[in-house]
């Protein structure tokens, strides 16, 4: 079957296309944008009748197209569409089938979906089952809930079953855990308890009030009377006002200064006796010494006008005599010499009577002479004197009474003497000095310590007067006993304040004791009303504490039990809520209020996820049977390949016997070349081609098997774009081939390579060049 014309009347921007012939081989060639995606729409539409595209996106116009198209058989029979029905009615196809078959595009010869096209294929050829075992199949996984993995489904439709299964597990877990834990805390038993202790409590709540209305009772009793006290002994404290610590200090103070003075100015007394005492003594020394003084003070000016003169010269002597001490022996041993010298001269004179030892010996005894005389007057004239002055120095000394042999036993005696008059001199001035201080020291005493010692004595006596007069007391001691009562009273009154800060839990720091006083019997009159009130009920500290004591633990125990109570109802709640997520079945009642519920809520989810765990059991075992039955019948899909097929010899016939075998693989769903050397190839391992071949001729081999062995239409919408020239002229010539061979082929291309491929072809009117109809506002469209 092929298409003898087509019009296209209107169809968007298409504008009229007029009656449009084709042949065998027809290229519609133009620019882009020159309308030949809208054409090949248009007659694709009219082809399959409303509502159908097989070409993915395009959808450019809304409308259907207005026109037709007339299809001639081999027999010789016409049919004009859309009026007589559809291509694929006519042909006993569906859609696609259609479009995997005779609708080729974006550069790929392939068959979408290939595995199920073949199955689908092979069904109508040879009345197979896999599509109502596929059926089945699905039918089966929907009952088990299973996804195409046979993982449990997990979407609205089944309510997330995969999901409220996952719950169920792990809620029926929490469900025993919860139990377990409601039997070990006795939670059963707990209602009992807690009525129990409710009745306990409203007990000791009453008793609790009864002793502490007799607290009250008590309390007003005890603030009363502290309330008297405080008045009574606020009147009693005003009398003794007056009387205060610091003038009882002051009163003490003065009394220890009255004594601190009385028994300072004893003791001046005493030490200004005592300084009289040693002024007599020391005048009777000053006495005596200035006797001693005055006798070694004549007997020294005795000396200095007697001796210390001839001591002086004696002194002076004696240096000079010492000088020449140390010359007069060489003088002597000179004098020697001259007067041995002279003795010789003169004995050889006796002896020779030599005029020149006359001579010698006169002169001898000249030097000698001389010698004698210088040594007389230099040293032994002043040796004699100085001897002679050390005589009268002794005479001198003896008397006047100095001991002493020589001169300087007499130096020595002088100087005793010369330091006995020094002393008695320092003695005396020392002692004038001391009886000086000693008389300052009395006076000092008398006319102005002792003085101001009675007038300080004087003043306190007076202060002492002053307080004891204004306060009608005598001593010290009588004060204090009135300012111990005072005390006392401040003492009781603090004593009272205390206790009704106490009882009526108010502060003394926050006012005075008269503004207290208002809040306090403010507080008494509402306490009034206790007075007369468990009068048969004494109150007792520690049982009242041990009461409430008891009535606190009783009520956190109720406490404990409620809240656990509580607990326990909000897991339930919990275990409810989470309930209906996993059984939605809208006649199933839940309900989890006790113990009771929680058991039975367990079991039903065993029995939800039993079912459903049946339910999948049952459903692999079937999906099992036929999965096994669908590759029993994908099995026979493999006729339409293999060695003895027409797909296989003819792809023999094309590559030159390169492949000799075309086979269809069912576990693998898809095809298998086998090349000459036996190894097999997956079609996407061929070249391009050897691709484009293979796909070809079982586009051709399938097609005429569905159309019974007749040919049919095969359209093009420029699949080689990517092919280069040798590729392209290969592809031509393989698509001329099938048009002589009966087909029909409809090329859309605007690839300028795809005219000139063709162009000698078109000369040998091989190939119909065609024309598309003009496009009006170009650009909007392509």
């Amino acid at each position: 079957m092929k298409i003898r014309e087509f019009a296209i009347h209107q169809y968007g921007p298409l504008s009229e296309s007029g009656t449009i012939r084709l042949a065998d081989f027809n290229l519609f060639w133009g620019e882009n944008e020159d309308g030949k995606t809208l054409t090949m729409d248009a007659l694709i539409r009219l082809l399959m009748g409303k509502g159908h595209r097989v070409v993915p996106g395009l959808d450019r116009v809304a409308e259907n197209p207005d026109g037709y198209v007339i299809l001639s058989d081999d027999d010789g029979s016409e049919y004009k569409l859309p009026e007589q029905g559809t291509i694929q009615e006519l042909l006993y196809l569906n859609p696609s089938e259609f479009h995997s078959l005779f609708f080729i595009r974006n550069s790929d010869l392939s068959i979408a979906m290939e595995s199920e096209f073949y199955g689908n294929v092979t069904e109508k050829l040879t009345g197979l089952r896999t599509t109502q075992i596929n059926r089945i199949t699905e039918r089966i996984k929907s009952l088990g809930h299973f996804t195409d993995g046979l993982e449990t489904v997990n979407h609205r439709t089944s309510q997330y079953l995969k999901r409220r299964l996952d719950l169920a597990a792990k809620l029926q877990t929490d469900c025993i855990t919860i139990a377990q834990e409601a039997e070990a805390q006795g939670l059963d038993r707990l209602e009992e308890e807690l009525i129990a202790l409710q009745k306990r409590s409203q007990q000791l709540e009453r008793s609790t009030n009864e002793i502490d209305q007799a607290r009250l009772r008590q309390k007003y009793n005890l603030a009363n009377e502290h309330l008297t006290n405080i008045s009574n002994y606020n009147n009693s404290k005003l009398e003794l006002a007056d009387f205060t610590d610091e003038e009882y200090s002051q009163w003490l103070h003065l009394e220890e200064s009255i004594m601190e003075k009385t028994a300072e100015k004893e003791h001046l007394l005493a030490q200004k006796q005592t300084y009289m005492n040693e002024l007599e003594e020391e005048r009777r020394l000053v006495e005596n010494i200035q006797s001693e003084y005055s006798r070694a003070f004549h007997e020294r000016e005795k000396i200095n006008d007697q001796i210390r003169p001839l001591l002086a010269q004696y002194d002076v002597q004696a240096e000079t005599i010492d000088t020449l001490q140390t010359q007069r022996f060489t003088s002597q041993i000179a004098l020697a010499v001259m007067m041995i010298l002279s003795f010789v001269l003169l004995a050889i004179l006796i002896a020779t009577s030599s005029p020149k030892v006359f001579v010698a010996c006169g002169i001898s005894g000249i030097i000698t002479l001389g010698l004698s005389i210088v040594h007389y007057y230099r040293y032994k004239k002043p040796a004699d004197e100085f001897d002679a002055l050390a005589e009268q120095i002794l005479h001198e000394a003896q008397s006047t009474g100095l001991p002493g042999n020589n001169a300087s036993e007499i130096h020595e005696q002088i100087r005793l003497i010369d330091e006995t008059v020094q002393k008695h001199h320092q003695r005396t001035a020392a002692s004038e000095g001391r009886i000086e201080f000693l008389k300052n020291s009395i006076s000092a005493i008398q006319d102005d310590r002792i003085v101001e010692i009675e007038r300080r004595l004087e003043s306190a006596n007076d202060a002492i007067q002053r307080i004891a007069e204004s306060h009608d007391v005598d001593t010290s001691k009588t004060y204090r006993t009135q300012l111990e009562i005072k005390k006392q009273l401040e003492q009781q009154i603090k004593d009272s304040v205390t206790t009704l800060n106490h009882i009526f839990d108010t502060s003394s720091d926050s006012g005075e004791i008269s503004d207290l006083m208002e809040v306090w019997q403010q507080k008494l009159a509402e306490l009034e009303r206790y007075e007369d009130t468990a009068q048969d009920q004494e109150f007792n500290e520690a049982k009242l504490d041990n009461l409430r004591q008891e009535l606190r633990d009783t009520d956190d125990r109720v406490d404990i039990i409620r809240k656990r109570m509580r607990d326990f109802r909000e897991k339930l709640a919990d275990l409810e809520r989470r309930a209906r997520e996993v059984i939605v079945e809208e006649d199933e009642f839940i309900a989890c209020r006790n113990l009771q519920d929680v058991l039975q809520l367990q079991e039903r989810l065993q029995v939800f996820m039993d079912s459903i765990q049946n339910q999948q059991r049952i459903a692999r075992t079937a999906l099992q049977i036929f999965e096994e039955l669908d590759l029993e019948e994908k099995q026979k899909v493999s006729a339409l390949f293999g060695k003895d097929s027409k797909i296989s010899r003819l792809y023999e016939e094309v590559t030159g016997g390169l492949y000799s075998e075309i086979h269809y693989d069912p576990e693998q769903n898809g095809i298998l070349v086998r090349r000459n050397d036996g190894k097999k190839l997956p079609p996407q391992w061929l070249s391009g081609g050897a691709y484009d071949q293979l796909y070809f001729i079982i586009r051709i081999v399938l097609s005429e098997k569905l159309l019974r062995g007749k040919k049919g239409i095969f359209i093009f919408d420029d699949p080689f774009l990517k092919s280069d020239l040798g590729r392209l002229k290969r592809q031509m010539d393989l698509l001329l081939e099938i048009a002589q061979s009966g087909w029909q082929i409809i090329y859309f291309s605007a690839k300028e390579e795809v005219r000139d491929t063709l162009k000698s072809f078109i000369t040998a009117e091989r190939v119909l060049e065609l024309s598309v109809p003009e496009v009006q506002f170009k650009g909007v469209f392509k």
